[in-house]
């Protein structure tokens, strides 16, 4: 590899874990339980309505949410990498 004959020392690259993104691991499935079975008649209603959605989640339930995240990550760091699943809380 070009980097490698350079003398650049390739760090290999986690897999990527749905449970250590921020916007998997909560926002995205908290959005659709909000408007599950809802019907929208445009693109402009739900814009709204998930606008609406983020503005009323409080900064307690936001600080809940870096705390796990952050403890999730520990994990992994302690853990050489393995992947995190539900079963590690």
């Amino acid at each position: 590899m070009l980097l490698q004959s350079k003398g650049v020392h390739i760090l290999p690259h986690p897999p990527y874990s749905p449970d250590l993104a921020p916007s998997d691991l909560y926002l995205f499935g908290m959005l659709k339980g909000r408007i599950r079975g809802r019907r929208f008649t445009s693109s402009d209603e739900i814009v709204a309505e998930i606008r609406e959605i983020c503005e009323r989640i409080s900064k307690i339930e936001l600080q809940r949410v870096y705390n796990t995240w952050v403890r999730r990550l520990e994990w992994v760091v302690e853990n050489n990498g393995e992947y995190y699943t539900d079963t590690q809380k």
